[in-house]
């Protein structure tokens, strides 16, 4: 078996890099910080449950979440969170992640598993 290229190599790293950062920071609660570019906030959208997908489609297995920034802020980035106490997407897809407008980010999922999932959009917000 042939090893991989250097640049397929490095793309991959970077393609890792890309995927986590995002997920970590939509994972965790990072409250308030002030950085260099101005004091940013994570602002949650409403917390969405996805219904079990079956055999005949289900509008319920696809949701949706927005999460829009306090006036005078502008998104900055985001991602999604596991809601506490509820069931994780295990077998979701992300069918939209990103920003709506410079201060919405939205997210929608479709559920592919037999069990409920749920989830919240997270807007970073920065002034």
């Amino acid at each position: 078996m042939k090893r991989p290229s250097a640049p397929l190599a490095i793309s991959l790293v970077a393609l890792f890099f890309s995927l986590t950062g995002a997920g970590l920071a939509a994972q965790h609660d990072l409250g308030t910080a002030t950085t260099s570019a101005g004091k940013t906030t994570n602002v949650y959208g409403p917390s969405e449950t996805m219904c079990p997908a079956g055999v005949t489609f289900r509008k319920c297995t696809i949701q949706f979440s927005g999460a829009l920034c306090p006036p005078g802020t502008v998104v900055t980035g985001g991602g999604w969170a596991i809601v506490k106490g509820q069931n994780v997407p295990s077998n979701a897809s992300v069918l939209n992640n990103g920003p709506q407008s410079n201060f919405a980010w939205n997210v929608e999922m479709i559920n592919n598993d037999s069990s409920t999932g749920s989830f919240k959009a997270v807007a970073v917000c920065t002034a």
